[in-house]
């Protein structure tokens, strides 16, 4: 809404917007070119990358928040120098600095949220005398009987594909996925590393690792003798 006049309940509210209506409708006019661009690039990426959608936008996500309000900090820098406004004082509570606080500090608190989702996530393996499960953060549990396992495979380098349904961040990757080898098939992964444990079982294909190759090839030989 690069045109909507200065409120308190809607919009870029900041001290120096709300202190200037100059200040709050250039800062507007270039929120709307933030988005607009972001919301592109973030199709295209849509368009373009198979897998791990979700980690690559979260950089575009936080230049269009951090990118207006630096803006908005810069252009009130400016007309201070011109004097076309005067100093906000500190500790002043007006309108402003409420709408200010009150705005800010959920989105502070979203922001470290979305945050620590993007970097977290674990995957653990428990190994009983039939079965064993995965446990994950973000996807369903898994448990599979060691009877139902046809064969398992150690890879040294994997194959993604294109994720159907799931979660995916910058440590990790899981849930429904598909590609030209396997079809449909369930993953519980960790994106930085590049091998994996591919195991057939019954009608399904599971492709799992952990944090490094050495834990991988570890997963790898345990499965490995408890099918035997």
């Amino acid at each position: 809404m690069p045109k909507c006049k200065p409120n308190q309940s809607i919009g870029i509210k900041l001290p120096w917007t709300l202190h200037s209506e100059d200040n709050w409708c250039k800062t507007h006019r270039v929120t709307g070119m933030f988005w607009v661009a972001g919301s592109v690039t973030m199709f295209l990426f849509l368009m373009v990358f198979e897998s791990g959608f979700v980690s690559k936008i979260l950089p575009i996500l936080l230049i269009m928040m951090v990118g207006p309000i630096l803006f908005s900090v810069l252009y009130y820098r400016k007309q201070l120098k011109e004097g076309s406004v005067s100093k906000i004082e500190k500790g002043l509570m007006s309108p402003a600095n409420r709408s200010f606080t009150s705005s800010s500090v959920p989105g502070a608190i979203i922001v470290v949220i979305v945050a620590v989702i993007f970097i977290s996530g674990t995957i653990e393996y428990r190994f009983d005398e039939e079965s064993f499960t995965i446990k994950a953060n973000y996807w369903e549990n898994a448990t599979v009987s060691y009877a139902e396992i046809d064969s398992v495979e150690y890879r040294e380098n994997d194959l993604v594909g294109k994720r159907v349904m799931g979660f995916s961040s910058f440590s990790i990757l899981m849930g429904e996925y598909d590609n030209s080898e396997f079809g449909a098939y369930t993953r519980y992964s960790y994106s930085k590393c590049k091998s994996c444990v591919v195991v057939r079982a019954d009608d399904r294909v599971l492709v799992l690792n952990k944090k490094d190759e050495t834990a991988t090839k570890e997963l790898y030989e345990t499965l490995l003798l408890k099918t035997k």
